[in-house]
């Protein structure tokens, strides 16, 4: 279990990362017999898996959302447990992703994409073919037969985009929702590392302020208030709040 200190730690470390480079610190702090390099080379799916669990062990079983309605602008708020959108990629690592495609005659074989592709995706400039950076990123050059024209032909990149989506159905979840005042109802997708990175923001901020209520009180240091176990160090907040 990642303790307060640690994750004061990898809140400030991440502070000025993109979201996909601080979802990959949290899941460096789980996987420690990683190094950096193995952890932005899991497939985005696998990668999500562990930022599911330990949101689960950090903040709790449920997800509180909200939205505003596309069709008539109401407010929409809803819960759900946290399993229900956690899928079960674990056996998928960067070694064993090679997928196989049969298409058109043509025998295909790639690997699912991972942080480090989303990495280099976010950086394209501006009129770049996101779909084109990433199978040229992703395809095994050894299996393209010399006479396939580049870009690919749309369907075989169809083809190809469809089949990285089925095997690793966790990098991608849509939720579907119904508005309470209209019955409409539309798909809206759910991003783990924005929402987890989210609350952490929050935590960070209630846990420093009870940092400095502490300290400025009792005059213990930072890491000795965040090494405590977080029921005494509530039990002394509730006694300045008395």
């Amino acid at each position: 279990m990642i303790s307060d200190l640690e994750l004061l730690g990898i809140w400030e470390a991440g502070f000025d990362k993109s979201v996909i480079e601080k979802s990959l610190l949290l899941v460096g702090a789980v996987r420690r017999d990683l190094n950096a390099g193995q952890v932005a080379s899991m497939p985005v799916g696998q990668r999500d898996a562990i930022l599911f669990d330990l949101r689960k062990k950090l903040f709790g079983p449920v997800f509180s959302n909200k939205a505003k309605c596309v069709a008539c602008g109401q407010q929409v708020e809803w819960e759900m447990p946290v399993d229900s959108i956690r899928m079960h990629p674990d056996g998928l690592t960067e070694e064993n992703t090679a997928i196989d495609l049969e298409h058109s005659g043509h025998h295909l074989r790639f690997r699912l994409p991972n942080s480090a592709d989303m990495i280099v995706l976010s950086r394209l400039g501006e009129g770049a073919s996101h779909e084109d950076e990433l199978l040229k990123r992703c395809l095994d050059d050894s299996t393209l037969p010399d006479n396939l024209a580049e870009p690919l032909p749309w369907e075989l990149k169809s083809a190809i985009l469809q089949k990285m989506e089925a095997c690793d159905p966790q990098a991608d979840i849509a939720m579907r929702i119904r508005c309470p005042e209209c019955d409409h109802e539309w798909s809206m997708g759910f991003d783990i590392m924005r929402y987890f990175w989210a609350e952490l923001d929050d935590w960070a901020t209630n846990m420093l302020q009870d940092v400095s209520l502490l300290a400025g009180y009792f005059g213990w240091a930072e890491k000795d208030i965040l090494e405590m176990g977080r029921f005494r160090r509530n039990a002394y907040l509730n006694l300045l709040n008395r």
